[in-house]
């Protein structure tokens, strides 16, 4: 196929690598592509030897890229050849097939890594024993460049959701051996084998679960290369070969089990979007209410269950129950990506006659198993702890309350008796005073009635199950409090508030004005401190001339004037 460069800056080479294309591409997949690819090919060509700890390949660069027509699909991908006197090379093969995923970049780049890393590979070990490359790369050397690749993808381009491909044909390869009777491949080191085989699959997951799982760095698992890739784990780890397969294997069928009906279990197969299903996810979470009922709707609240870290894939999840005719049970499912999911807690209506009952759920995954005991009871039952009411003081801690002619307003102060506090339904009574809205978390009424007048607030809470809990507060009114001393004990409220609040800078405080802010703050502090000595000093003062003018009026008394004029 006639081949091009025309339009590609600097007549397509860049310090590694020399680009054409067939020229009866389109501009975007010919010309336009080779242009970008060429911008970032020598940095990328840098990480590979990054991770191949600096080794040189076995043949002097340039390495020569062709971005290639492609007439029929299944002959899409990458491929390279180089050996003696046939130069390095690598063949792109997307033509002009469509994107399912991804954009044509990303995959020209994913594709140039693939390749270029089996170059490294051969040449690991040009002259003797290669732990990664005998005549072919095989299926270990096929799945490490497709771990490579793939840990490319996930540095270069973050967020990236799934491999880039083509609608004629994908790169993922896991999935082959995780649909599969999962055979051994450990022990296997085939030559130059079918991409898309399970022991590629499997090799490939195996990696992933050496540096997602384990944490083993690139570089590390590359200088680790054996004969066999359980010879990589015992490098790694120092455990023994014998013991990577038991490992892997539990840890895999475990997490993503094949037998239906089971917790994890994936009725379509498992498809990983990025070729990995690790770090595996484990049970943390398993939450209802301790106390439900039935009611018309038959919905009694939430059961929520959790993992340890977002889901690689969609956790299918069963929960079982101890008396399903009473609740039976249910499958939630905690979503790629997600570490919690919830389920309606459904509680089936019960005959007249019912007594209360301990039902046990129980949900297990990955052989960890936690349990819930709910007491269902009639809908007319209560078992929570009464209400406590108690003043809002939210708005103003510092105002004094329950003052005659003044609005106020009243709150539940443990609502947290119910477990689930949504759906929460309140009826408010006043006796002794006129309230606004008696239906809403807060009560408030708006003129308090004259002093000393007593006044009993009641309260009815009923969750979405049903049940209810009652509290009462009962209080009598007082006048508003006058003169210094009654100012006095507000202005040590507000400094005690003051000094114990945050004397932080709000972060939109420019740096440079930072010392500005800090005096302002210690000087208002000073100046509270201040106003409050000084009505104390003015109600000591008060007090003295209270004393005194009390004293003259003893001695004005008429006896005491007539005592003055005998003597």
């Amino acid at each position: 196929m006639p081949y091009s460069t025309a339009g590609l800056p600097n007549n397509g080479r860049t310090q590694y690598f020399n680009f054409q294309y067939d020229d009866k591409l389109t501009p975007s997949r010919g010309k336009d592509l080779a242009t970008e690819v060429m911008q970032t090919a020598d940095a990328d060509l840098a990480i590979l030897a990054g991770w191949f700890s600096g080794r040189q390949l076995d043949m002097s660069p340039p390495i020569n890229v062709s971005i290639n027509n492609v007439g029929n699909p299944t002959d899409a991908g990458g491929h390279w050849m180089g050996a003696l006197l046939v130069p390095l090379q690598v063949m792109i093969n997307i033509g002009e097939l469509p994107m399912a995923m991804g954009t044509p970049i990303m995959l020209a780049r994913y594709l140039l890594i693939s390749e270029v890393s089996e170059m490294y590979m051969r040449a690991f070990a040009p002259y003797g024993f290669n732990p990664w490359f005998r005549l072919g790369e095989g299926n270990k050397g096929e799945g490490l460049s497709r771990f490579l690749a793939e840990q490319f993808l996930l540095r270069t381009y973050p967020g990236v959701a799934g491999l880039p491909s083509l609608m004629a044909t994908g790169w993922n390869c896991t999935n082959s051996w995780l649909n599969s009777v999962r055979k051994d491949f450990l022990e296997v080191n085939d030559e130059d084998i079918a991409p898309g085989s399970p022991d590629v699959g499997g090799a490939t997951l195996f990696l992933m679960y050496l540096h997602d799982q384990l944490g083993y760095s690139i570089v590390d698992i590359i200088n680790a290369g054996g004969g066999h890739l359980s010879n990589v784990y015992e490098n790694l780890t120092s455990d023994s070969w014998a013991n990577a397969w038991g490992k892997f294997s539990k840890l895999v069928n475990d997490h993503y089990p094949t037998t239906p009906g089971t917790s994890g279990f994936a009725p379509g197969g498992y498809f990983p979007p990025l070729d990995t299903v690790f770090p595996v996810s484990d049970l943390t979470l398993f939450a209802a209410p301790t106390v439900a009922t039935w009611i018309t709707t038959g919905s009694s609240g939430l059961v929520v269950v959790g993992v340890d870290h977002p889901a690689v894939l969609s956790i299918p999840l069963v929960i079982t129950s101890s008396h399903p005719t009473i609740i039976p049970a249910s499958m939630p499912t905690i979503g790629s990506g997600m570490t919690t999911a919830s389920v309606p807690l459904k509680v089936l209506p019960q005959p007249a006659g019912f007594k209360a009952t301990k039902v046990t759920l129980t949900v297990s995954y990955a052989f960890r198993t936690l349990t819930r005991d709910i007491t269902v009871v009639e809908p007319s039952s209560s078992t929570f702890e009464p209400l406590e009411i108690d003043v809002d003081q939210s708005v103003d801690p510092c105002a004094v309350a329950l003052v005659a002619g003044t609005a106020q307003s009243f709150v539940v102060s443990n609502i947290n008796v119910f477990p689930n506090q949504s759906g929460l339904k309140f009826a408010w009574s006043v006796n002794g005073a006129t309230p606004m809205a008696t239906n809403t978390p807060s009560l408030t009424i708006a003129v308090l009635p004259a002093p000393g007048t007593t006044v009993t607030i009641s309260v009815t809470v009923t969750n979405a199950q049903g049940l209810s809990a009652t509290g009462a507060y009962t209080f009598q009114t007082i006048a508003q409090p006058t003169g210094f001393q009654a100012l006095e004990v507000e202005l040590r409220c507000r400094l005690n508030r003051f000094r114990n609040g945050s004397l932080s800078i709000p972060p939109w405080v420019p740096i440079e004005r930072a010392g500005e802010v800090q005096e302002r703050l210690v000087a208002l502090e000073r100046q509270v401190q201040a106003a409050s000595k000084s009505v104390a000093a003015m109600n000591r003062l008060i007090n003295q001339m209270q004393e005194i003018s009390r004293q003259h009026a003893v001695r004005a008394e008429p006896n005491g004037i007539r005592d003055s004029a005998k003597s």
